[in-house]
């Protein structure tokens, strides 16, 4: 394997720093060497809905960038994840796209040859890392916990296009939890929507998407929700905050009981320090498998001079219809 170099969302450098904290001290801990690349911007989310050749350049940017390195990408973004992988199989599909955008990269020196792997942080860990590597690492277990996961829609689908694990049946990320001593419980709405695209569009729809899977989790008996994606986490903060506000009824506000104290056994060898910048919380990051967000989620999604807003279009509208082409 390439070394790696760490694609930091733009989300998480802002609003969710947490996530970033957390990434670095696990993959620290679990020996993986990684790089950050100063030029990295934007992978071009944002763009997709309103210029495709403008997102793919911005993706093709990144993917090239980390190619003169000789590095291989990875992000703890779901969103970063599924736009750098289908910019990639965009350009391998479309030679004259391929040609046109390497002649916009010329101008920085910069030529995409498809010789990188974009990897989800999942993927190391679950992939990449043997199981008996990270529980060596383990310095604390949740015996006891009940966690409902939640994948998020872009680390799964278009399975054909990211293929980080089964669309309809994923394992990954719940045998991630499984190492730490939690229990992934099943749960109705593991697979839906959490609303987020429709953040700035139809913000009131976007809450109940939100609410509904939140109410989920809470009838399946879960302690807490466990999110890679940093939209997803947003979105489940925004939705929980404005239930719990007077208008809201008291049952989608809890009752979520306090965690447990976790069961702690030393270190066999020194490691960084894993709970120094964020103890346990309702929701979980994804680096730090149950780090949670101890400043308060503002929510929402960007919105444009005109109203429009910074989402993306792929998203599932209540009840998934069986033989769904988004998978």
């Amino acid at each position: 394997m390439k070394r790696l170099a760490l694609f930091r969302c733009c989300v998480t450098s802002l609003r969710l720093q947490h996530y970033e904290s957390a990434t670095n001290a696990v993959l620290g801990a679990l020996g993986v060497v990684f790089e950050d690349v100063a030029e990295f911007g934007c992978c071009g989310y944002p763009l997709k809905n309103f210029d495709l050749k403008a997102y793919v350049l911005s993706a093709a940017r990144n993917l090239a960038l980390a190619e003169k390195k000789y590095l291989d990408i990875m992000t703890s973004c779901n969103c970063c994840y599924g736009s750098l992988k289908q910019a990639q199989k965009l350009l391998d599909e479309d030679l004259g796209l391929l040609r046109d955008i390497n002649g916009m990269l010329s101008k920085e020196g910069l030529y995409y040859r498809g010789q990188v792997k974009v990897f989800s942080v999942l993927e190391v860990y679950h992939d990449l890392l043997s199981a008996g590597a990270i529980q060596k690492r383990l310095t604390a277990t949740y015996d006891g916990l009940k966690v409902a996961v939640h994948d998020g829609c872009h680390l799964l689908r278009p399975s054909n296009v990211v293929a980080f694990d089964h669309p309809l049946a994923p394992k990954k990320f719940d045998a991630l939890v499984a190492l730490t001593g939690a229990q992934s419980i099943p749960w109705a709405k593991k697979l839906e929507c959490c609303g987020s695209p429709l953040s700035g569009v139809n913000d009131a729809l976007a809450e109940n998407l939100g609410r509904a899977k939140l109410e989920s989790a809470r009838q399946a008996g879960a302690d807490l929700v466990c999110v890679i994606c940093p939209y997803c986490q947003i979105q489940f903060k925004e939705s929980r905050r404005n239930s719990c506000r007077p208008r809201a009824s008291s049952a989608r506000c809890g009752p979520w009981r306090r965690l447990p104290r976790r069961k702690r056994a030393p270190p066999p060898e020194p490691a960084a320090d894993l709970e120094s910048e964020n103890p346990p919380g309702w929701l979980a990051a994804p680096g730090g498998f149950f780090y949670g967000d101890r400043k308060g989620g503002t929510g929402g999604g960007y919105r444009l001079p005109s109203g429009r807003a910074l989402s993306s279009p792929n998203m599932l509208k209540g009840e998934r219809p069986s033989g769904s082409p988004v998978l």
